[in-house]
């Protein structure tokens, strides 16, 4: 008898349902306020690591700069264009040195590094911090990539 009242009240549901479905009333769309579209399609958000984002900034902001010396060389002033060009070869060897310095703390296995070269003088920062029998060697190995004395290199970690 349980059986037979349990399958009679669900097809009186199911059969419900189908009658609110196919029927023409259906209810009205409501509007979604921001609010609630901010909770329901939540995505996750991925925020890239601290020494990803200053590379992303640098290579941006390097991109900018080369631009405006682009301009000034185009303008036709002469003596601005020198400039121009002299700081864009300073750029661009600043550039390659601290690429070469970053490839080879990656190589050591110090893959999230970041090398300044700037006004003859480098400082890197390493994570993991640089194990202290590699600290000489990285040191020495930055001043001779970027050609400064090893006083000139600044070494640091979190």
């Amino acid at each position: 008898m349980k059986v037979h009242l349990f399958n009679l009240l669900l097809l009186i549901t199911v059969g419900g349902c189908l009658y609110i479905t196919l029927s023409s009333a259906t209810p009205e769309a409501q509007p979604v306020s921001e609010l609630h579209r901010a909770f329901v399609t939540l995505q996750p958000t991925v925020t890239p690591h601290p020494i990803d984002f200053y590379r992303q900034s640098r290579t941006a902001q390097r991109a900018e700069n080369l631009q405006a010396l682009q301009t000034l060389m185009d303008s036709g002033d002469p003596s601005r264009a020198q400039a121009a060009r002299e700081a864009l070869l300073s750029q661009s060897t600043a550039s390659e040195m601290e690429q070469k310095v970053e490839g080879m703390l990656a190589g050591m296995g110090y893959e999230k590094s970041v090398c300044v070269f700037q006004n003859n003088t480098v400082t890197l920062f390493t994570q993991p911090a640089v194990a202290e029998e590699d600290a000489a060697f990285v040191l020495q190995s930055a001043a001779d990539i970027c050609q400064v004395e090893k006083e000139n290199v600044q070494l640091l970690s979190p």
